[in-house]
């Protein structure tokens, strides 16, 4: 087996605007390098032989994009490998959309979904210690957020009207909480439903909320409760998905984080990515399913 990839990780960029996606040079450019390393993971996770889906190859090499958009089925078909059978654009485009998270799960206080500056005012008027995280429905590496300490004016309010009439359309509004333990879990759903999971990480973040690095869980960092509730929560998800017309690679977030009252609380679903992510090919290191499913996905 041969795997031609399309490391196309600014793939929310065309989710947000698909008529309207251009990429810039600097961007390649720096979807190149880091796609470069992203293969070399692959291979060394999975033993396949994998590249950068170029021009020259053929259709003994099975297409494989990092989120199969528009412009990753065109990058598959023009370097020559297989093409590759996927979810529809629409389906992708919602259950990568912070609106379809936010109706699986809403754990943290007033945290909500807005799509009109009313509502939105209408959250962050109430009390929050440490302010409002607010992000767009699609968002990667950290971009795509903001945090608010109450209504807000100037610039901010600038952002938030733009992202009430473009962006993917709403605002996902949550309290800004003290976080203890970030938590990733990774998974491959197939055409039946059937979802195959990989073990519970933590994972490293900056102060952005971009990628840095994982760990598998250690003895002492979730208590039972805790572990199952985020394993059940994947499985929901998992659910959710498949009966969205999903099917593939995805992986979500949690964290565990201090309230006021020093109770210790746990946000299952902080983020859901309906694609591969970062730490994937690591988590899922050698999972048959993960084959089988790049094996299937050849038209």
């Amino acid at each position: 087996m041969k795997v031609a990839w399309v490391m196309n990780l600014d793939a929310e960029l065309e989710l947000e605007s698909p008529a309207r996606f251009t990429r810039s040079s600097r961007m390649l450019a720096r979807l190149t390098d880091r796609g470069s390393k992203l293969v070399t993971s692959f291979v060394t996770c999975f033993g396949i032989e994998a590249a950068l889906a170029n021009r020259g190859l053929d259709s003994s090499w099975i297409g494989q994009a990092w989120c199969p958009t528009q412009s990753a089925h065109a990058a598959i078909a023009e370097c020559g490998a297989a093409s590759l059978r996927s979810p529809s654009l629409e389906v992708i485009s919602r259950v990568n959309h912070r609106a379809f998270a936010a109706e699986i799960a809403q754990n943290l206080p007033h945290a909500s979904f807005v799509t009109t500056m009313s509502a939105l005012d209408e959250v962050v008027s109430q009390a929050a210690v440490h302010g409002w995280l607010v992000k767009r429905p699609y968002g990667f590496a950290g971009r795509s957020r903001k945090r608010f300490l109450g209504t807000p004016t100037g610039a901010e309010r600038t952002w938030a009207e733009a992202s009430m009439a473009g962006y993917g359309l709403g605002l996902q509004v949550e309290p800004f909480v003290d976080l203890e333990l970030e938590l990733a879990m990774h998974g491959i759903l197939n055409e039946s439903g059937v979802a195959t999971m990989g073990p519970v990480f933590v994972q490293h973040c900056d102060e952005d909320g971009a990628w840095l690095s994982q760990r598998p869980l250690q003895d002492g960092d979730l208590r039972a409760e805790e572990l199952s509730s985020f394993e059940v929560n994947a499985q929901t998800v998992a659910q959710a998905l498949s009966v969205a017309g999903y099917f593939g690679p995805f992986s979500i977030d949690g964290f565990v984080w201090r309230c006021i009252d020093g109770k210790r609380r746990l946000q299952p679903l902080s983020d859901l990515n309906a694609r591969y992510s970062m730490g994937f090919f690591d988590a899922m290191a050698g999972v048959k399913a993960v084959r089988e499913f790049i094996v299937e996905s050849r038209l």
